[in-house]
């Protein structure tokens, strides 16, 4: 019988103490990272102005410098409207707070865990509490028939090099797949004074060929380069990138055509890569096999996925 793959599979910098030592200015502890006050600034804020929902996200770029994305309607992926991203600069200030200036004359005043709007008139209108989302699937077991790959104790991988519970990148899973469909979990570094494809790069290679990417970009327009894109392929429909150091998943899949007997069958395996310290540290966590109809193409050879961080 033809069969397809499931797989769930953890990916990143985990939810576990940190096992190796922070290069300045980069950080993997929250704890750590506590020591700089553009932590607790960094974030998400949400609620009302006026009689609409509003989200904002607040970027750190350190030194006490902060990049602001405003989303009616909310968050991304709770109730923004996915057109307007209103964007504003700020930095802290002696007392610890960050103003920014919008177009309109409008303040936004962030101090304490909450954004203050302020009008022109000097007027307090609004307030947005900093929140910390987390996905709903987040730690989800593996399914019934799922093989665990890696979880600190299995470890599927070759050579299966780990540093304390975390499964180190460039590394090649024995078991092979065709279709699959991966739960991949990570907590991003905090780098502050990175830019670009050098702030917590990872990725997630399916085929072998396809990079599902990693990285930090929270509050970036989501790009084919950014956080949940097909890297140079395709973008994701939301740019749902969580901030630096909260836990955070996706859940990228694989087709791959279930050919008929004789029909020529190449097979991939989960692969780990990453270009940034301590950004690639992986961990797969469950697969199983499932049967899957063949396409109308039945002469397609069938793929399988490879994965990276």
């Amino acid at each position: 019988m033809k069969r397809c793959a499931f797989v769930v599979l953890c990916l990143g910098l985990l939810c576990v103490p940190a096992v190796a030592a922070e290069k300045p200015g980069t950080y993997i502890d929250p704890k750590l990272a506590a020591a700089d006050p553009d932590f607790a600034i960094q974030g998400e804020y949400a609620g009302t102005v006026g009689d609409d929902k509003f989200g904002v996200q607040i970027i750190a770029l350190g030194g006490g410098k902060f990049h602001g994305v405003g989303h009616r309607g909310g968050l991304p992926g709770e109730g923004w409207d996915e057109q307007e991203r209103i964007e504003g600069d700020g930095e802290r200030a002696a007392d610890g707070s960050v103003t920014m200036t919008g177009r309109d004359g409008n303040k936004a005043v962030i101090k304490d865990g909450v954004i203050g709007i302020v009008n022109e008139n000097g007027d307090r209108v609004a307030e947005l509490k900093r929140v910390e989302r987390k996905s709903q699937t987040l730690g989800a077991k593996p399914p019934e028939g799922a093989k665990v790959l890696f979880d600190g104790k299995t470890n599927d991988f070759k050579p299966g090099k780990t540093e304390g519970d975390l499964l180190v990148q460039g590394q090649t899973s024995q078991m092979k797949f065709q279709s699959v469909t991966l739960h991949v979990e990570f907590l991003l570094p905090f780098m502050p004074a990175a830019r670009g494809q050098g702030r917590g790069n990872s990725g997630v290679y399916l085929q072998g060929r396809y990079e599902c990417q990693v990285l930090d970009s929270f509050g970036l327009s989501g790009e084919n380069n950014e956080c949940g894109g097909i890297y140079q392929i395709a973008k994701p429909r939301v740019n749902m990138c969580l901030p630096p150091l909260v836990c955070a998943n996706s859940t990228p899949s694989s087709r791959a055509w279930c050919p008929p007997p004789r029909a020529l069958s190449r097979w991939c395996r989960v692969r780990t890569s990453a270009s940034s310290p301590r950004a690639a540290s992986t961990c797969a966590r469950s697969v199983s096999r499932v049967p899957c109809s063949s396409p109308s193409d039945s002469t397609a050879p069938s793929s399988a996925a490879s994965a990276a961080v």
